[in-house]
């Protein structure tokens, strides 16, 4: 059973960013963004602007106070932020991503390293693989 929670919107004229958590029973946070092109536009609004976007993930955390560690590991606060950075920044686009080069590593078993600032990295002292006998004790993740 899923529990909406909307956390809010964001409208620039152009397009409408909506953000939703649903709280599951096993306590798991599920997220969904989307954008939705306003189709009330006036002709004159269309192509006004080119429309904008950014990456923002490390300086998002910097920017709300907000620890790495926490910004990267609870969805709930990811999404609240970004919607934040989005509004206070004026972009035409929610930034619904973020660093994807290590998470798979993390959930493969990796230990990852998250810094006061910054964005998370591999703890390179401790790598899941240094020979190719390591491989037969990774197996894929459970995401449940």
């Amino acid at each position: 059973m899923l529990f909406p929670t909307m956390l809010g919107t964001a409208t620039n004229g152009c397009f409408r960013t909506l953000v939703e958590i649903k709280k599951t029973t096993k306590g798991m946070a599920q997220v969904n963004m989307s954008i939705e092109i306003e189709r009330d536009m006036p002709p004159s609004t269309k192509a006004s602007h080119i429309v904008i976007g950014a990456q923002s993930n490390d300086h998002s955390a910097h920017l709300s106070g907000v620890s790495s560690n926490r910004f990267f590991t609870d969805a709930p606060t990811f999404a609240r932020i970004q919607l934040l950075v989005t509004e206070y920044y004026r972009l035409d686009l929610l930034s619904n991503f973020w660093d994807v080069y290590n998470i798979e590593a993390e959930a493969l078993g990796q230990k990852v390293v998250y810094q006061q600032s910054g964005i998370p990295d591999i703890d390179r002292t401790r790598l899941l693989i240094n020979t190719p006998s390591d491989l037969d004790r990774i197996s894929p993740p459970d995401p449940y």
